[in-house]
């Protein structure tokens, strides 16, 4: 197991995670995540998480930005594929609330 001394912090979920796992340099800068999904998520928007020279971030600040997502379908779903889906969905990081 790595000693705590030797972590860094996953900028985006806050995790504990060695320096190399999903490292990325950005401004000459590294980062490291625990999953590629936080590494992408940072690199679509790392204003979000590191902030502007000389402005910190919103999550620096302990504010939340929430983003809105909708999905459109095709056709509609059968409540049992509904059911599927909003729990799907609801599973996955970073999701706060299920409209449907």
């Amino acid at each position: 197991m790595e000693s705590e001394d030797n972590l860094v912090k996953d900028p985006v979920c806050g995790m504990q995670v060695k320096p190399g796992d999903n490292a990325v340099d950005y401004q000459d800068m590294p980062f490291a995540f625990c999953s590629l999904q936080c590494r992408e998520r940072f690199l679509a928007n790392p204003h979000l998480y590191i902030g502007y020279p000389g402005q910190k971030a919103p999550k620096q600040e302990g504010r939340t930005v929430f983003k809105h997502r909708r999905l459109h379908l095709a056709e509609t779903l059968s409540p049992d594929e509904a059911a599927l889906i909003s729990e799907a969905l609801a599973d996955m990081m970073g999701i706060k609330k299920l409209m449907v």
